[in-house]
């Protein structure tokens, strides 16, 4: 649990587990370091990350609902007056979880890359990742939690943005929809740069496109080095 440096952060991101129940091919997550770390170990590693003057913990993996006792440790941040924003796939988010963690978490950001289910299918979240989300959507906006979706943009979805901006027109949600480029760092994500990565102007060009043509969505953009520089991040193993 080393590597901290002195400057102090007010947001954090907590990649608690890299354990996954998908396998997007453009993923960065570790996966020859699985870290099986018990209650006591991450609710230390959690004491630092608050101690260190956070107010904000985006809680995510991997798949952070993976991690048996993740609801105890959001309840124990939020109690210390900590923002809790969850990422996830949205597969274990049932309606029961939803209403276990609701009053711990200000924010869910489901990730889902596109409306096409053959699309969906080749970036490895599967056929039916459009249905869950949709579904996940409602009960989170009936339960009053706010709502992000996060996509990341890569060849084989760019095309599919539109469908995807005419759905959320048309089903609103109460956040932001993120578009964020392919972050090629390590594992899958460096592997698969290839076939995957688009120029940064196509990128801009089709943001430019959604948000001139879909002003009621609240649109927001990142870059690599916005990914990087926006807040640091807890690895499994607790380092940053």
């Amino acid at each position: 649990m080393g590597n901290w440096h002195t400057k102090k952060n007010k947001k954090m991101c907590w990649w608690i587990t890299e354990k996954c129940n998908e396998g997007c091919i453009y993923c960065f997550r570790s996966l020859d370091s699985i870290n099986k770390f018990n209650e006591d170990e991450h609710m230390l590693i959690l004491k630092r990350i608050i101690g260190y003057g956070t107010e904000q913990i985006t809680w995510s993996g991997g798949e952070a609902l993976l991690v048996p006792h993740v609801t105890k440790l959001m309840k124990y941040a939020k109690e210390q007056g900590v923002y809790n924003k969850l990422t996830t796939n949205g597969k274990l988010l049932t309606p029961d979880k939803i209403k276990e963690i609701k009053k711990y978490v200000d924010l869910v950001a489901l990730s889902i890359d596109s409306f096409n289910d053959d699309t969906n299918q080749s970036l490895g979240r599967g056929k039916e990742q459009r249905e869950i989300v949709i579904d996940r959507i409602k009960h989170l906006i009936d339960n009053n939690i706010l709502v992000d979706i996060n996509t990341v943009v890569v060849k084989q979805n760019i095309n599919d943005l539109i469908d995807m901006a005419e759905f959320l027109k048309e089903n609103p949600i109460n956040g932001k929809w993120k578009l964020m480029t392919f972050f090629p760092i390590r594992e899958n994500a460096l592997k698969n740069k290839g076939k995957l990565e688009i120029m940064d102007d196509d990128f801009l060009k089709i943001v430019k496109k959604l948000k001139e043509d879909y002003p009621s969505i609240n649109i927001v953009h990142m870059m690599n080095d916005q990914i990087q520089q926006q807040y640091p991040g807890v690895r499994a193993n607790g380092d940053l």
